[in-house]
């Protein structure tokens, strides 16, 4: 992108046109969809993806019309059209990830509310909740703060950070970013006109090392295509409940593991040192479980995962092995 161009020149380009010229818009390839309704330690949330969009006609509309981009996502065929879209306009821009989602502020920071994850690092998304990565994320408080955007690299991160001292949370943020590939990126945070305390966040994730990359033309860019997508998210679409998979009580290898180990009796802690895991995530997953079997406490737990099985007919299995049988 030109320096010279003015930012306000880029704000108002048609993104599409950009698309087509590239020649890319389906080039990156979806992540897989999370779950419906997931928990972080103390939380609950909901997280959608494009397939749980269904486009309305109920939106309100401006005297001045509206950005191309939300036209063509409201004129698209479906879910897999949204998609080449946004991250065609993502790989143009010089981002690989998008991350959107609603947060409430708490003692403790933010508590999340809704989480889209159609264009989201999905192996970041996954670790920021299981970790409550946003309890101590600088970005949100930062940008919290400002109606401007916020360009940062991994370098900021570490700094802020590191002015209130180091701890083993921080530490783990920066490992699991840098592990999943990110490095810069652009946030932005929206109030919201239906509830006073609730922010939308707008995150813009890059592999590049630095932000010196990201000049007044990619902001312009970057905060169009964010707010284009935040805009069709609330005024042109609303979230549909998936139909319910086939086998509710499917486990993961890893929750399979955890099951192994409450029923030798283990507590959290062991758990997490067995496994390698942050007590953290040992939490999260069995807050997942008891809720997918519909208990309150561990012996519940594993009682009702071992009866989810029919009985062998030797008998003879062990609780460890009957519940080999649980795994997706």
């Amino acid at each position: 992108m030109p320096h010279g161009v003015h930012t306000w020149e880029i704000i108002t380009m048609d993104l599409t046109t950009c698309i087509k010229e590239n020649g890319r818009a389906g080039a990156m390839a979806a992540p897989p969809p999370l779950a419906l309704t997931k928990r972080s330690p103390g939380e609950e949330f909901i997280c959608f993806d494009e397939t749980q969009l269904k486009v309305t006609d109920t939106g309100r509309e401006r005297p001045g019309g509206v950005p191309s981009l939300v036209r063509d996502l409201r004129a698209a065929a479906g879910a897999a059209d949204r998609q080449r879209l946004v991250r065609g306009t993502l790989y143009t821009i010089g981002f690989e990830w998008l991350g959107y989602g609603t947060m409430l502020p708490s003692s403790e920071g933010f508590a999340p509310r809704t989480v889209f994850t159609s264009y989201a690092n999905p192996e970041w998304t996954e670790r920021y909740f299981a970790e409550r990565h946003y309890l101590i994320d600088p970005r949100l408080k930062e940008s919290a703060h400002t109606c401007l955007p916020l360009a940062w690299d991994v370098e900021d991160l570490e700094r802020s950070l590191g002015k209130a001292g180091w701890t083993n949370e921080g530490r783990r943020f920066i490992e699991d970013m840098l592990g999943s590939g990110i490095r810069s990126g652009i946030c932005l945070a929206l109030g919201s006109p239906a509830n006073a305390s609730e922010l939308t966040f707008i995150s813009l994730l890059s592999r590049a090392q630095s932000r010196q990359w990201i000049v007044d033309g990619i902001f312009g860019q970057a905060v169009t295509l964010g707010l284009c997508v935040h805009e069709f998210i609330t005024q042109y679409a609303r979230i549909t409940t998936p139909a319910q998979p086939s086998d509710k009580r499917a486990l993961s290898p890893l929750q399979q593991e955890i099951l192994q180990c409450l029923s030798r009796g283990l507590s959290d802690k062991q758990i997490a040192y067995c496994l390698n895991l942050s007590s953290y995530n040992v939490d999260y997953h069995l807050r997942q479980m008891r809720r997918r079997f519909a208990v309150r406490n561990r012996v519940q737990l594993v009682n009702a995962a071992m009866a989810a099985l029919p009985q062998a007919p030797s008998q003879s299995r062990s609780p460890d092995a009957r519940l080999e049988g649980l795994l997706v």
